[in-house]
């Protein structure tokens, strides 16, 4: 498939599955209530139409991308 949305889009899903499946053993409600809200709204809505949206889509997922894994390490380290 040469559509470049496509492919991120189901890494960052895959990423994201397994990043909340990890979350969730951890705190299912702060999970459930505090990152998934975040996530879709960073994925879902914070778009411009004034924009390109691959660009802005690509910013989105780097920047759920970090906030998910920077949950996923503190929560690693934690005994």
């Amino acid at each position: 498939m040469d559509d470049p949305f496509f492919l991120e889009w189901q890494q960052g899903a895959k990423f994201l599955c397994e990043s909340f499946r990890e979350l969730e053993q951890a705190s299912e409600i702060a999970t459930a209530v505090l990152v998934r809200p975040m996530v879709y709204q960073r994925l879902y809505l914070d778009y411009s139409l004034q924009g390109e949206f691959l660009p802005q889509f690509r910013k989105n997922m780097e920047a759920v991308r970090q906030l998910v894994a920077g949950l996923r390490e503190k929560v690693e380290a934690e005994p």
